[in-house]
């Protein structure tokens, strides 16, 4: 039988690091800290009912923020009329394949990279990338 209550050890990291200065104004990325411990159901009910905040974090240019991805979070609204670019590299466990986390590359752009970049590098390799299938983050959820 399949559980949520099973803690496994840390798969995946994230780091987050801003193009911008992150500002209250500009939508800071928000998480519920502690509730990569917690069934989601648990840890969604706990956020609606204010026992777990959902915490703001506001960067500089510089910054970087590593966390775990299993922690409920989001981005926040940003009001203002300029984009606030951040990137997220994602570091998981050389068994986990999943959408979130796997790399397409192109056969030849693969092959331009120099040899001991490829050998860090766990990617699925295509003649040609989908021209269709252009994925974006600006409006991704889980």
């Amino acid at each position: 039988m399949f559980s949520d209550q099973i803690v496994t050890p840390l798969y995946a990291l994230a780091v987050n690091f801003p193009l911008v200065e992150v500002t209250a104004e500009n939508g800071p990325f928000q998480m519920a800290c502690g509730t990569h411990l917690l069934p989601r159901e648990e840890g969604l009910r706990k956020i609606a009912t204010g026992e777990i905040p959902m915490e703001s974090f506001y960067m500089q240019l510089g910054d970087a923020m590593i966390r775990t991805p299993l922690a409920l979070h989001r981005g926040s609204p940003n009001r203002t009329n300029q984009p606030r670019p951040m990137v997220v590299m994602g570091y998981a466990m050389h068994w986990l394949h999943t959408p979130k986390v796997d790399l397409t590359l192109q056969r030849d752009y693969y092959e331009s990279l120099p040899e001991n970049l490829r050998q860090m590098i766990r990617c699925q390799i295509v003649e040609q990338l989908p021209k269709e299938k252009v994925e974006t983050y600006v409006n991704f959820k889980y």
